[in-house]
């Protein structure tokens, strides 16, 4: 599981780019951008050999050590759907290796003519993610009620 960071040092983001209701026009490229705090981005692990197992790592400043994805999924015929998408079907997903610009602007390029595909667990919808990341979270939480309680008998 690795380390985790204090509450103050938890990863949040933002999507910059595109805007709510901006015009792109169909087969065309353009860029994603979200922006990222607390993250030092620019780490990814090997996804055949340690993707699910590198224990999650932070750095000097209590940031998590790692990088982040965007998913594009299609909501159907609404603007405001009433059910999740699926987390198994998308139109775009990518990985984002690099650290950007080093102030957690980062970026991923849609290049234009994209159709739906179907790919392996790694490649989902935002939902799977977060669902992990409270797991973990809670699971940190409950070690560190163990520990305080461990330090209080002594």
């Amino acid at each position: 599981m690795g380390e985790m960071p204090a509450a103050n040092r938890m990863v949040s983001g933002i999507l910059i780019n595109p805007q709510h209701n901006d015009d792109l026009p169909a087969n065309t490229d353009f860029d994603i951008q979200v922006q990222i705090n607390n993250l030092q981005a620019g780490t990814f692990t090997n996804p055949d050999n340690t993707y699910y197992s590198a224990p999650q790592q932070l750095n000097n400043q209590g940031q998590v050590i790692g990088h982040t994805h965007v998913t594009v999924q299609d909501l159907g015929n609404s603007l405001n759907p009433n059910q999740p998408p699926d987390p198994s079907q998308f139109v775009f997903f990518k990985g984002i290796n690099d650290n950007g610009n080093g102030q957690g602007l980062l970026a991923a390029t849609v290049t234009g003519a994209r159709s739906p595909r179907r790919l392996p667990e790694v490649h989902r919808g935002g939902q799977q993610r977060r669902q992990q990341q409270q797991q973990r979270w809670q699971q940190q939480q409950r070690r560190q009620q163990q520990q305080r309680r461990r330090q209080q008998r002594w």
